[in-house]
């Protein structure tokens, strides 16, 4: 009896097993188990579509200008990093601008404040739609920066969500059975989702922070492979952020052990010359800051896990853009706040992409059927 009962457990598993395989061939990683509402509000698509150009829908209205979807080049995806940041920088002087300038190929700009990985893994799927050569992917913040500016998460059985259901969701059978049963329930608040909320007496727990981790891996695998797919070469980017920031001002009372405390000590550390220490300190700062903005260390975590992965390669601006003077933390002159280049930072972002950005595209170019023809 118990040999029947382990051979049907055993049968049992394997045609579970050979379901989420012929699952995960058909439609690729699963999508995270929830949805979130759009910073932009409802739209219905992100891109406009023409038989020759593509134009994003959710760019602010004197940003909003066409592209070739048949002539190839590259696009960036990301957020304020990538694109408007805090106004005060010319679009071609970021880095995306940047880099057309000095590869000769167009770059379109498809960056937006407040976009994160939900809103990339849309847009990723629109432009199968839009002939592309590479496509470069800067994420990271705004995944944790939502948990506040829009309470994503709240709605969720905190702990017990963080804890449960990364067991289950990482199946396509979870969520192809949950789909058929209703849609997702939504994370934040339906009234007006579009609204940015600046409320910083909101402070995210550590279960939402987790589950905005594991949902960002999730956007990212399903990125990945939409590339993959269309043999479309992908540069991800380890966010930057600038560690010398200091954490939210409110005096630290709820907070243990207390970042601002934590992050004057990483700065003392620093200037006296245990770097290590205080590269350590001030990351650990940034993981616990109240006011959630900056890429986590389980965001730069997950976007290298990615490295590996055929058709991608990461970048790592976190580690390889130019240090302080004798520091290891990324210089401060590099941003305008805790996340937003400067010129200079767009200069060296640009300079840090430039040679694998060159590299992939002169291979896609020169594997075009148009260029392979020609005797």
């Amino acid at each position: 009896m118990l040999r029947k009962l382990l051979a049907g457990i055993v049968v049992a598993l394997a045609v579970l097993a050979l379901v989420e395989a012929s699952l995960r061939l058909i439609a690729g990683p699963p999508p995270p188990p929830v949805a979130v509402f759009q910073v932009k509000g409802e739209v219905e698509n992100y891109l406009e579509l023409t038989a020759q150009t593509a134009r994003p829908t959710y760019q602010l209205l004197e940003e909003i200008s066409p592209f070739s979807r048949t002539a190839g080049g590259a696009a960036v995806l990301g957020g304020s990093s990538v694109h408007i940041g805090r106004g005060q920088i010319e679009t071609p002087d970021e880095f995306a601008g940047l880099l057309a300038k000095r590869l000769g190929v167009p770059f379109a700009n498809l960056g937006a404040p407040g976009l994160d990985s939900f809103d990339l893994a849309s847009i990723m799927a629109e432009l199968s739609a839009v002939d592309l050569d590479l496509l470069i992917v800067y994420t990271g913040h705004n995944d944790l920066g939502n948990l506040m500016f829009q309470q994503r998460y709240g709605d969720l059985v905190g702990e017990f969500s963080a804890a449960v259901l990364p067991i289950v969701e990482r199946t396509q059978l979870f969520s192809q059975l949950r789909r058929a049963l209703g849609p997702p329930a939504g994370t934040a608040h339906p009234e007006k989702p579009h609204i940015i909320r600046r409320d910083r007496s909101l402070r995210p727990t550590a279960a939402q922070r987790s589950t905005a981790a594991r949902f960002f891996t999730t956007n990212l695998a399903r990125i990945v492979w939409t590339a993959q797919r269309r043999g479309l070469p992908l540069i991800l980017v380890v966010p930057a952020s600038n560690l010398l920031a200091p954490p939210a001002r409110d005096p630290c009372q709820a907070e243990k052990p207390c970042a601002k405390t934590l992050w004057q000590h990483g700065v003392h550390l620093n200037q006296q010359g245990e770097l290590e220490e205080g590269l350590a300190m001030l990351q650990q700062v940034r993981d616990i800051d109240p006011v959630t903005i900056r890429a986590s260390s389980a965001i730069e975590a997950a976007i290298r896990s990615f490295a590996n992965e055929p058709g991608v390669t990461v970048i790592d601006a976190a580690a390889d853009l130019p240090r302080m003077d004798g520091q290891l933390v990324p210089h401060s002159q590099l941003f305008e706040d805790a996340i937003h280049f400067s010129p200079a930072g767009h200069a060296a972002m640009a300079d840090l992409l430039e040679p694998a950005a060159r590299e992939l595209l002169q291979h896609a170019i020169m594997s075009r059927p148009e260029v392979l023809s020609v005797p």
